[in-house]
C-alpha cells in the first residue's frame, strides 16, 4: 500500500508521520531497527522511545493512500496539520542547543591536527561551491592553483569517451557531448515552465544545479514540484 502513515506510541500519546511506497514493510523495518537498537536517525525522540518500550505499544495507521509522485506533497500536509511529536523536520532548534553545537565544531576544528587541517581544506577546494555561495578571491586563487598543470592524457580521453558511449548504448539515449539540454518544470498549480538549463532552472527554484540533475537522473519531486529533461 502507498501513502502517508502514522505511528503512535500508545503509552504516551506521541506519533510519527512518515511516507511509503510499502506502508506494512515501512513498519517493519521500523520495528526491525527497534530490535537493532537503531531506530530512526532523524528523529532522536523517536528512535528513542522506540527502544524504551515494547512493539506493542507502537501502532500504525493509514492517513492517505495517494500516488507515489504525491507522497512527499501529501506528507508535508500532514506533518504542518498534525505537528507530530516525533517528527523533527521543521523543528525549530533552541538557542542554547545551536550555540553548543557551534562550539562543539570548533572545538573539534582547533583540536584538528595541521595535517589534517589542510587535507579537509583540500578536499572542499576540489568540490564546485553549491549555487549562491559566494567565493573569495583567496579562494578562487587556491582552486585555480590546485587544478594548474593537471593534463588529461590521450589514453584517458579515450577511457571516458568509451566508458560515455557505452552508458548511453546501454540507457538507449543520445549522448550529447556537452551541449545544455532544456528543462521543463511542473509547478504544483499545474504551470509549467521551460529553462535553457538545469542551472537556469536552479536559481529559480532555489536550489543547486547538481541537485536538478540528481532529481531528474533519480525521477524525483523538489517541493512538489516535477522536473524532466525537454524531448
Amino acid at each position: 500500500m502507498t501513502g502517508i502513515y502514522k505511528i503512535s506510541n500508545i503509552k504516551n500519546g506521541n506519533f510519527y508521520i512518515g511516507q511509503s511506497k510499502n506502508i506494512e514493510r515501512r513498519f517493519r523495518v521500523h520495528m526491525w531497527d527497534k530490535n537493532r537498537k537503531q531506530g530512526t536517525t532523524h528523529s532522536p525522540l523517536f528512535s528513542e522511545d522506540l527502544n524504551n518500550y515494547e512493539k506493542e505499544c507502537f501502532k500504525l495507521e493509514v492517513l492517505e493512500e495517494c500516488n507515489a509522485d504525491r507522497l512527499l506533497e501529501r506528507e508535508r500536509y500532514y506533518i504542518d496539520k498534525l505537528n507530530p511529536p516525533y517528527n523533527s523536520v521543521k523543528r525549530k532548534r533552541e538557542e542554547d542547543f545551536c550555540i553548543k553545537v557551534r562550539e562543539g565544531n570548533k572545538k573539534w576544528w582547533n583540536n584538528l591536527p595541521e595535517e589534517t587541517k589542510e587535507k579537509i581544506i583540500k578536499g572542499n577546494l576540489t568540490h564546485r561551491p553549491e549555487f549562491g555561495h559566494e567565493v573569495s578571491e583567496a579562494t578562487r586563487n587556491k582552486i585555480s592553483k590546485s587544478l594548474t598543470g593537471k593534463i588529461q592524457t590521450e589514453e584517458t580521453k579515450k577511457k571516458r569517451a568509451e566508458a560515455l558511449r557505452n552508458t548511453y548504448k546501454i540507457r538507449g539515449k543520445k549522448p550529447t557531448y556537452g551541449h545544455r539540454k532544456k528543462v521543463n518544470v511542473r509547478y504544483p498549480d499545474g504551470t509549467v515552465e521551460i529553462f535553457a538549463s538545469a542551472i537556469d532552472a536552479a536559481k529559480k527554484i532555489g536550489c543547486s544545479d547538481k541537485y536538478i540533475y540528481k532529481l531528474i537522473r533519480e525521477k524525483r519531486h523538489f517541493k512538489g514540484i516535477d522536473i524532466w529533461y525537454e524531448v
